[in-house]
């Protein structure tokens, strides 16, 4: 019995297959979100106290790196920190900042 693509063929038949089934692979991969795009679900923002960064980019709706930029550059409020590696913000700077509306 011969073999259904024999290693000689010189027609394109499998080639033809191969790259419909790529183009197909690649018109059925399901649509995802952004990788860059966070979503944080916070606790609601206090009136006094500490707050952790995810809390403020819910509050203020702005992205982790445009508020690290904006604490470098002095338009928003300084951190505390309270370890090493923990960071968080007075909750009433916070506030007054949304209030101003200086975030932009």
């Amino acid at each position: 019995m011969p073999a259904l693509f024999p290693l000689n063929c010189s027609c394109d038949v499998r080639h033809n297959m191969k790259k419909t089934n790529q183009v197909r692979s690649r018109t059925k991969k399901p649509a995802s979100k952004p990788r860059n795009m966070v979503t944080y679900v916070a606790e609601p923002m206090p009136e006094t106290g500490l707050v952790r960064l995810p809390t403020i980019v819910a509050f203020l709706k702005i992205a982790k790196s445009s508020w690290w930029l904006g604490v470098k550059q002095g338009r928003f409020p300084q951190p505390v920190k309270l370890g090493p590696r923990t960071t968080a913000w007075r909750a009433e700077d916070v506030r007054r900042l949304r209030e101003t509306g200086a975030n932009a």
